[in-house]
């Protein structure tokens, strides 16, 4: 468990440092889909999912292996990327291949987990222009899950 504590204050220290402006949200509160507006500057942006939930997962409560993804909140998100009123791209993200995290709290009780994340997403939007944009996701939890607090998307600057 030590280990574990120690991966996760690294992890937040390193994304904390990394996190870009938050330039819009779609709030997701369990499976379903939500949409964000935004103004793009025309700069790169990043996805960040806002995870909060419960789910059971025997390898992520073992203390004999080593802790990667399988201790971040499984969500499949599928996201349509507009800008100025078009259709510019799609996206599938996981969250179990996200490549940082910033955790506020995190617990394991046999083999339910419980975590509260800011995950970095590892799919890349299409260049968005700069003007109006906005974001059309739709989001579902994996088959190991038992609860949901929240499971956002947080558009970030770069």
């Amino acid at each position: 468990m030590g280990s574990l504590r120690f991966a996760l204050v690294v992890a937040l220290v390193f994304a904390a440092g990394c996190r870009g402006k938050v330039v819009g949200t779609a709030e997701l509160r369990g499976s379903g889909s939500a949409n964000v507006e935004f103004q793009s500057s025309g700069e790169p942006l990043v996805l960040w999912a806002d995870t909060d939930g419960d789910w059971r997962d025997n390898l992520a409560c073992n203390p004999r292996v080593k802790q990667t993804q399988q201790a971040y909140f499984p969500v499949h998100y599928e996201i349509d990327v507009h800008a100025k009123g078009a259709k510019i791209g799609h996206v599938a993200c996981d969250t179990v291949s996200a490549d940082a995290a910033s955790c506020r709290a995190t617990s394991c009780t046999n083999e339910s987990y419980s975590a509260n994340c800011e995950l970095r997403l590892t799919c890349r939007l299409p260049p968005i222009p700069a003007g109006p944009a906005s974001l059309s996701v739709v989001g579902s939890v994996g088959a190991a899950v038992a609860s949901v607090r929240r499971m956002s998307i947080n558009v970030r600057q770069k």
